[in-house]
């Protein structure tokens, strides 16, 4: 249900993982989704700049 609803508008979801096995799959599993970006980032540190962000 959301991924339709996304098609339709402009919402980008940000997955952030350090698990290098954790990054894999999830870069398996949304490569044909461009509304999925996947970063490597350790979440003791801060987070990157991911532009604006809308709780869900």
């Amino acid at each position: 249900m959301i991924k339709e609803n996304t098609r339709k508008s402009c919402i980008e979801f940000v997955a952030l993982d350090i698990s290098p096995t954790m990054l894999k799959s999830l870069k398996h599993n949304f490569a044909n989704d461009t509304s999925v970006k996947v970063i490597e980032h350790d979440l003791d540190a801060s987070l990157p700049d991911l532009g604006y962000l809308m709780p869900l």
